[in-house]
């Protein structure tokens, strides 16, 4: 029985393994991340930008953005999710720039706008003219436009309720995903730079969370099954 009892526990502490993230991993759900750009057609990095502040998170609230991790210099963010989720990209500070996403290595697929806001993403035609570019966000609208406060200011939820900014939600297949991107823009105010943030949110694992709780489940009958047998037990005297 203890056997049995061990076998269960270790099944149990095994689940727990698999829902947690890899140590490979340099960012994590539910954070914005905030990413510099540059010139039209380079990669996404993370600098001197404004950063970002005010962004909407789950369940609800705000948080302000961390720096967006790098390999090389180029923005690179890698998260485990076992059951897959969405990451939503967004233009801050100035409307102008349009991006190109990418989930390893290959144009990142276009989902509908979800709980957190922004516009709707696309494959088509990019806000140079280039056609048949998959895995963009929105169309920026009013080039140079502001959100509020002017060019210091990156108000992450501002500018996913600004239809001038361009942005975009994601796919995010299960298992362990790279997060990279390029700038496609013709940003006249600022010479093409500028700044971008994103956030990871993760699908809900009910089959998951249903199979951990049915192995503490039986971890529990187990063990008052053998607190039963022992009180059953007769006494001998010595």
């Amino acid at each position: 029985m203890l056997k049995s009892v061990l076998l269960v526990g270790a099944s149990a502490v095994a689940l727990a393994a698999i829902a947690a993230p890899a140590r490979a991993d340099n960012i994590t759900t539910n954070q914005w991340y905030n990413g510099f750009l540059t010139t039209n057609g380079t990669s996404l990095i993370a600098g001197s930008g404004a950063g970002g502040t005010n962004g909407p998170i789950l369940p609800g609230g705000v948080a302000n953005a961390s720096a967006a991790p790098t390999t090389g210099g180029i923005l690179s963010g890698t998260i485990t999710l076992p059951s897959g989720g969405y990451f939503l990209v967004t233009d801050v500070e100035k409307a102008g720039d349009q991006f190109q996403m990418y989930v390893n290595g290959s144009p990142a697929t276009p989902m509908s706008a979800g709980p957190l806001g922004g516009q709707q993403s696309y494959n088509g035609t990019d806000s140079v003219g280039t056609t048949g570019v998959a895995g963009l966000t929105s169309l920026p609208g009013t080039d140079g436009a502001f959100c509020t406060g002017g060019i210091s200011t990156a108000d992450i939820s501002c500018s996913l309720a600004n239809p001038d900014f361009s942005s975009g939600t994601f796919v995010l297949p299960p298992g362990t995903d790279t997060i990279t991107g390029i700038y496609v823009g013709n940003d006249a105010v600022t010479g093409g730079a500028g700044d971008m943030d994103y956030i990871v949110e993760a699908i809900p694992e009910p089959a998951s969370l249903a199979l951990f709780g049915t192995g503490l489940l039986a971890l529990g009958a187990a063990i008052r099954r053998r607190r039963s047998r022992g009180a059953a037990s007769p006494k001998t005297d010595s």
